[in-house]
């Protein structure tokens, strides 16, 4: 499941998936809606890194703000 946030008419979800990136890499994913989720805009990836996986993203709203947090995870660290 995708960790989202829905408020009257806006939706938000992130996610992580390494599907379609060259580098096999995971990468965060965001989207928004401002029609209650009927349809999203573009993908925009908030990580894009090429040596670390990107992972255990989560979303929270606050007076006004989308805040989402993610690990970066390579070889040797978060």
């Amino acid at each position: 499941r995708a960790p989202s946030f829905v408020s009257r008419d806006k939706a938000y979800i992130v996610w992580f998936t390494n599907e379609g990136n060259v580098n096999s890499n995971y990468e965060v994913g965001f989207r928004a809606s401002n029609d209650s989720g009927a349809t999203f805009g573009p993908i925009t990836n908030l990580s894009n890194t090429d040596n670390s996986d990107s992972i255990n993203a989560e979303i929270a709203t606050e007076w006004g703000n989308i805040i989402v947090s993610y690990w970066e995870k390579n070889q040797t660290s978060f």
